[in-house]
């Protein structure tokens, strides 16, 4: 059988890019039970993958376009016997961040083989859509990140299941001049296998507050933080369900979940008893004073926004970003009117580069040893697809960052795969007159700080 080369596939839609989150689907048959399948799949900007209703993988890891990474993936677990379906959503921001370089085009690549042999490639015979839930209308979480998450779920589509009809969907438009395709010199990506972790919180409490409506989600979640008065330390069960009382047009109630220390990754929220139409706010925090939570004011620092809104469909609706964000508190607003039956099982799925700690600094000093286990912690919260600053506002990797971050990383675990990897995105950003990029990827002239040039020096000798 001819091999065949994937496309870069896309919908047919003209107009600005800006804040689409499309979907993508294509079903296929087996005759036996594959004993491996290998799935490569990569996109501008990012996708989540998902293999019969199953999510399976998200990515791709940072990089360039004239260098774009791909994924792969083992989903032989994921197949059975008859009809299966592999359904791609793609985020596309249309603009550049603190991790990404916008190029004007947006696409999805996937091979599929079956033990060994081709089984689909992404081209015109995938079905196409954007998905209506998500809305364009959003603000950037921060100066340096995307958007914010604006959903409605019920306009959501169960467009994973197999038995979803797409029939009014579009066939997927392909690429195929050298102008649509700026993704050159494809690349499985060095570093993959992050590990993700169901962590619970340590702490849940909850307030009322009131409400004021806005079109900037976090403003409304500061009116309910600001004036939330507490009414019970928690009202968690022995499962970890929060049970909310009743509460009416104009109140609010305010959930607050402590996780103990920072991770990356994103909120995972299962709510059961929706009547339809609350809405649910989402945010994320890092900072504290006196053990209460810091809710940003995006006027004065850094345009700091972090906070997602839902409206919920009538019955058990999940909450999980797309994107992922980080921090240690999730603060929830909860917005009436809802009755009684509302409840929140409310976990964090952390994501992490599997790091392993081999070294002790110094065995016999309780001290010296209490500061490399901060360290430890705070290197598996910034470990990602490259030594990100920090898991909440940024998640960039300056240069020179990870060049300090590699000393750390050497004394723990001695893993060099982070650090090689930005000496590689680095001298990938890198002018025609030799100049580093202060973080990659990202293309602000604030960045480049030539400092850091002389930082991937010294990265070399780490």
């Amino acid at each position: 059988m001819q091999q065949l080369s994937p496309s870069w596939i896309w919908n047919s839609e003209t107009g600005p890019l800006r804040e689409q989150y499309v979907q993508f689907r294509r079903s296929f048959s087996l005759d036996t039970l594959p004993e491996k399948a290998a799935v490569q799949v990569s996109a501008d900007s990012r996708y989540r993958l998902v293999v019969n209703g199953v999510a399976i993988a998200f990515g791709p890891s940072r990089c360039y376009a004239h260098h774009q990474c791909v994924d792969a993936h083992e989903i032989a677990s994921h197949l059975h016997v008859g009809d299966n379906l592999i359904s791609v959503l793609v985020y596309q921001p249309g603009y550049s961040h603190y991790s990404y370089i916008h190029c004007e085009k947006a696409g999805l690549w996937l091979s599929l083989d079956v033990d060994d042999v081709q089984q689909l490639v992404s081209d015109s015979t995938w079905k196409v859509s954007r998905d209506p839930s998500y809305s364009a209308d959003v603000r950037p979480i921060s100066i340096y990140g995307g958007g914010q998450e604006l959903r409605d779920l019920r306009l959501a589509e169960p467009w994973s299941e197999l038995k979803f009809n797409d029939d009014n969907w579009d066939a997927a438009t392909t690429l195929t001049a050298d102008e649509d395709c700026p993704w050159r010199q494809l690349q499985i990506a060095p570093l993959t296998g992050l590990t993700e972790t169901i962590v619970a919180p340590v702490k849940t409490t909850i307030a009322l507050g009131e409400y004021h409506a806005d079109d900037d989600p976090h403003l409304e979640l500061r009116s309910i933080f600001t004036s939330a008065v507490a009414t019970e330390p928690s009202k968690a069960d022995a499962q970890g369900i929060v049970h909310l009382p009743a509460i009416s047009n104009g109140e609010a109630q305010l959930v607050c979940c402590d996780f103990g220390s920072s991770h990356a990754g994103s909120a995972c929220l299962r709510i059961e008893g929706a009547l339809g139409g609350e809405k649910i706010l989402v945010s994320y925090v890092e900072k504290e004073v006196d053990h209460c939570p810091v809710l940003s004011d995006p006027a004065t620092y850094c345009q700091v926004r972090m906070t997602d809104a839902t409206i919920l469909a009538p019955g058990v609706n999940r909450i999980e970003p797309f994107s992922p964000r980080g921090g240690r508190y999730l603060l929830i607003g909860v917005v009436g009117p809802c009755d009684a039956r509302l409840s929140l099982d409310v976990s964090f799925q952390s994501r992490s580069y599997p790091l392993q700690l081999t070294h002790n600094v110094v065995p016999q000093d309780k001290t010296l040893n209490s500061i490399a286990e901060l360290c430890w912690r705070t290197l598996q919260a910034c470990a990602l697809d490259g030594m990100v600053d920090c898991p909440w506002r940024e998640q960039a990797v300056w240069v020179g960052d990870s060049a300090i971050s590699a000393s750390i990383v050497a004394q723990l675990c001695g893993d060099p795969r982070l650090l090689r990897r930005m000496l590689e995105l680095a001298a990938q950003g890198a002018t025609e007159e030799g100049l580093l990029p202060g973080v990659i990827v990202c293309d602000s002239p604030s960045t480049a700080i030539p400092a850091y040039s002389f930082a991937w020096v010294e990265g070399l000798t780490n």
